[in-house]
């Protein structure tokens, strides 16, 4: 009995310390954030603006390790799908040293974050170790801008996988660093982007010579992109990513496409806790949509791709091959757990149908234990960076890019 009493004194005083521990943080987050607030805050009414206008910057403290680098957090005009004008938060990096000649400029797009305040990139602390390749870029004298995407730190809600908004907010945060004399900023540009963000580096790169005509995109890299929709969700639907990812797309898409019903789409539970887990971070909403899947709770009550409301907008949102000429680099590791390998395989072989500049690289899976899909997919990138910074600096060199298509899928496309 005095052994049960102490174990069962143990975990109520384990469990304490972790509460305490964790209203601590949350309390910590709240009074960063609201710190915060009054930069990402815009004029209302928003005065009369031209996208990528800076509306304010201010330097960014939690990037003090990086040298020789001016790291700035941005305010700036850019438009929704629709073509309003709205605005969008973000970083941009460039080198303290002067410049002769124009900076090369790298665009990234950031993966699914999370809707909530702390999870947009720039408001977030934890940022400089998920993009350890800024201070490799400021050696290279690069510029790199980080868009937040409009309504992730800002008011409003973000317009998730949407192509045109997506593109905006990375084209727009081009023109905005280019507003800054110091950066020195140049026209040619890279786009890169990691999982929604690599669909975001593609929509920029199909939407660049009407959005921002000024800008030459030299070629795209992007590493596991959110590409083939429809074939993800197929197989994502009823599992702990469809919990973590499906919410952020039924908040943000009926801005766009009113005929999408949540309602319709989602069980009980889904529409009791679909908008609570859409602003929560991304890495507490999987660990929460992997404990809904393990008592059995599903999201939607059925695959949502065959709904009518919802499975043409998923179609239109699919990204086209990229055009032929525009270099493309792609990583993809085959134990990714989120965007799953048979749906990049099937983006490979429809881009080198259509005769796609693109050269795939397949990494191995890159973790292991009961989460080493998702750990795979956030690593990519960490694993892949340096190819992909090469890539780029040959792209800004001029050296011709070298397709690889032809060569065998390491695994089958989806649907074969």
């Amino acid at each position: 009995r005095r052994i049960l009493l102490g174990l069962v004194v143990f975990v109520v005083l384990i469990a304490v310390a972790g509460t305490t521990f964790w209203a601590v943080q949350h309390h910590r987050t709240e009074v960063t954030q609201d710190q915060l607030d009054p930069f990402y805050t815009p004029p209302d009414p928003l005065p009369a603006g031209q996208p990528g206008e800076l509306i304010r910057s201010e330097p960014m403290t939690n990037f003090s390790e990086l040298t020789n680098t001016t790291a700035l957090r941005i305010l700036y005009y850019t438009k929704a799908a629709d073509e309003k004008l709205t605005v969008s938060s973000g970083m941009v990096f460039f080198p303290n040293s002067p410049s002769t000649t124009d900076r090369k400029v790298v665009a990234y797009g950031h993966p699914t974050s999370g809707f909530g305040n702390p999870c947009a990139p720039s408001r977030n602390p934890h940022t400089p170790k998920d993009m350890p390749w800024i201070q490799t870029m400021m050696d290279k004298g690069w510029a790199l801008t980080v868009t937040d995407y409009a309504g992730l730190g800002t008011p409003g809600e973000p317009q998730f996988l949407i192509g045109r908004s997506e593109a905006n907010d990375v084209l727009y945060s081009v023109r905005a660093l280019r507003h800054l004399q110091a950066a020195h900023a140049g026209t040619d540009v890279v786009l890169m982007g990691h999982s929604a963000g690599g669909h975001a580096a593609l929509a920029s790169a199909t939407y660049a010579k009407q959005t921002a005509p000024e800008l030459n995109i030299l070629g795209a890299s992007l590493s596991a992109p959110a590409t083939q929709l429809a074939a993800v969700i197929d197989q994502q639907w009823n599992t702990g990513v469809g919990w973590a990812i499906g919410p952020d797309t039924l908040v943000s898409w009926p801005t766009v496409y009113p005929q999408i019903q949540p309602e319709r789409l989602l069980t009980e539970t889904g529409l009791k806790h679909y908008r609570q887990i859409a602003y929560q971070c991304v890495t507490e909403s999987l660990l929460e949509g992997q404990l809904a899947t393990a008592f059995g709770d599903n999201l939607f009550v059925a695959n949502p791709i065959h709904d009518p409301g919802f499975g043409p907008p998923l179609n239109e949102q699919t990204p086209n091959p990229p055009a032929p000429d525009l270099p493309v680099q792609l990583e993809q590791s085959t134990g990714d757990g989120i965007v799953l390998p048979n749906t990049t395989a099937l983006f490979v072989q429809r881009s080198c149908a259509a005769k796609s500049n693109l050269q795939t690289n397949w990494l191995p899976p890159l973790a292991s234990g009961p989460l080493a899909g998702i750990q795979t997919h956030t690593d990519t990138v960490l694993d892949a960076w340096p190819t992909m910074v090469n890539w780029i600096a040959d792209r800004f060199a001029g050296v011709p890019a070298t397709s690889n298509c032809g060569q065998p899928l390491p695994v089958a496309a989806y649907g074969s």
